[in-house]
């Protein structure tokens, strides 16, 4: 029942970003707090409501003053065919929660509060947090529970709902929480304290009977670890935790066929540095191997892609006897997925960006420089076919591509450019050749410095934005637009269901 949900962060030469940037966290204490049920003000949501199309579009909005610094995250209710707003919900959250946003997941919108202490709880008191549930068809509230400080969205598996959240302990040293609340009235079923895990922007992914949750500290350069941990899904037994040492936070890992992928930056994100692409047995947390997809100080791409027990990912090593000490060599590898065994390696262009692939091609985008002076002069699109490197074809692009989607025998893909003077675009090619189908100007870049936006394809048609206030529903046949509609903040997520 559940289609899409995508988000774009800043994908360049850095690490990604998170789509919001706000001041350095400031220390503070954590209430220990037990999970109650404040309310119910409906019956709880149907599971045949689950099923009924809907598209929601989330904004943010920035609340700046010279003495605050806040956002609201605002989710509103469209109807996929036409475009017409419903009804809408709105949630405080600040930048350095980034991941406890709503979410919409089976019958249910889910929206994580940050409750700031009362004026009177005096100036050690610490904020808490609510969770509210709406029927995400009517956006009627159907219940409403008081948590510690959630730093998780919630996810929604088989009628219960899961999230994490930070107490403290009884030597005030944060720790992490993970409950487990039944979809239907939010009654507490479980939750389970995870030691010397502190961190406050998680990911949550059930898969199997298992939730696999990464944790990052928040820090500007001053990180000391990540984490990824599992918990059993029916009881929140741990199954194990994983620490990653070190100045960087982690992605959500990508999990296929017994095996966690996860891209680890070993060097701070903020200054550069090494990536690699570590691989952890999904049983036991072990890690198997690890691949380190580029050596450079000044760039970390390493994005990769998973399909048919293979990983992809673009790899960048130093050069040999160069007279310019910043130029590298770059390459496309296919890993086996198990093992970690190198398959095949093709030569290419700088900057190479896994994006989409599946059992016959995957596909790639890369750049080309003026040397020495390492101006860039191209964007290239190119697919190689899965089982040995072959190039199949390559396309010049006017923009750089963002994100990339197969669909039956088209590849569906989003451009875009910094400059606020160029529009993005959707463009659909061949899959087999690399022709161009269609091409559809989408709204212009509002945001340029910061990038955001959404990606989702669904029930025959493409939901696109980035960088602006305005979606677009495009038709996947020809690419013409449904319809459009523009908001007033940002838009940052996209979910069709």
């Amino acid at each position: 029942m559940f289609k899409g949900i995508s988000s774009i962060g800043g994908v360049a030469r850095t690490a990604r970003r998170a789509f919001i940037a706000g001041p350095p966290l400031v220390a503070f204490g954590l209430l220990v707090s037990l999970l109650v049920v404040a309310c119910a003000s409906t019956a709880g949501p149907s599971l045949a409501r689950a099923s009924v199309p809907g598209l929601y579009i989330s904004t943010v909005h920035a609340n700046h003053s010279s003495t605050s610094y806040s956002y609201t995250y605002n989710v509103t209710s469209f109807a996929p065919a036409t475009g017409k707003a419903a009804w809408h919900v709105s949630a405080p959250f600040t930048s350095f929660l980034n991941t406890a946003v709503p979410v919409v997941m089976g019958p249910l919108l889910l929206a994580p509060i940050l409750v700031a202490p009362s004026s009177t709880a005096g100036k050690n008191a610490s904020p808490t947090g609510r969770l509210i549930a709406y029927d995400r068809v009517s956006g009627k509230q159907f219940w409403q529970i008081t948590t510690p400080l959630i730093t998780s969205a919630p996810v929604v598996v088989n009628g219960a709902v899961y999230f994490t959240a930070l107490t403290q302990d009884g030597s005030n040293a944060n720790q992490k929480v993970v409950y487990a609340v039944r979809a239907d009235d939010g009654a507490l079923l479980w939750h389970v304290t995870i030691p010397q895990v502190d961190g406050f922007s998680d990911t949550l992914a059930p898969v199997n009977g298992t939730l696999y949750i990464t944790s990052n500290q928040i820090c500007f350069d001053s990180c000391s670890a990540a984490y990824l941990f599992a918990v059993r899904s029916s009881d929140g037994k741990p199954l194990w935790t994983h620490t990653f040492t070190g100045n960087f936070n982690i992605h959500p890992p990508t999990i296929a066929q017994g095996m966690l992928y996860l891209q680890v930056p070993r060097v701070d994100p903020i200054f550069g540095g090494a990536n690699e692409i570590d691989a952890l047995r999904a049983s036991d947390g072990a890690i198997v191997w690890r691949y380190a997809t580029q050596q450079s100080q000044t760039e970390a791409s390493g994005i990769f892609v998973v399909a048919n027990g293979m990983v992809y990912t673009g790899s960048t090593l130093a050069l040999d006897k160069d007279p310019y000490s910043d130029h590298r060599a770059y390459s496309l590898v296919a890993l086996d997925g198990q093992t970690g065994a190198l398959r095949w390696r093709a030569t290419t262009n700088i900057f190479p960006q896994a994006l989409a692939a599946d059992g016959q091609m995957v596909v790639f985008s890369v750049q080309t420089e003026q040397l020495p002076v390492g101006h860039i002069t191209g964007y290239f699109l190119s697919a190689f076919r899965a089982s040995d490197g072959a190039r199949l074809w390559s396309h010049e692009t006017t923009v750089e591509t963002n994100a990339a989607q197969l669909v039956g025998a088209s590849l569906v893909c989003l451009l875009s450019s910094f400059d606020p003077k160029t529009s993005s675009l959707a463009v659909a090619y061949n899959a087999s050749d690399g022709g161009e189908r269609w091409r559809t100007p989408l709204a212009g870049n509002t945001y340029p410095t910061e990038p955001s936006g959404a990606f989702v394809i669904a029930g025959g048609t493409l939901y696109a934005a980035f960088n602006s206030t305005t979606l677009s529903a495009l038709d996947l046949t020809d690419g013409h637009i449904r319809w459009r509609t523009t908001l007033g903040d940002p838009i940052v997520m996209v979910t069709a269901v």
